[in-house]
């Protein structure tokens, strides 16, 4: 399995998700996050949809 990672903004293009509320939504759904160079960026395990 390939582990993709995805940017606040990406989540904001893909779902339509304010990029204020990714966060938020990262931690109570458990995603994994991982900064690097002052940017974060999230891992959702299962499926990508909503």
């Amino acid at each position: 399995m390939r582990i993709v990672w995805l940017s606040a903004s990406d989540i904001t293009r893909l779902w339509g998700t304010p990029s204020g509320s990714v966060y938020r939504l990262a931690s109570q759904r458990a995603w994994r996050r991982r900064s690097r160079d002052g940017r974060t960026c999230y891992h959702r395990p299962m499926s990508y949809g909503r």
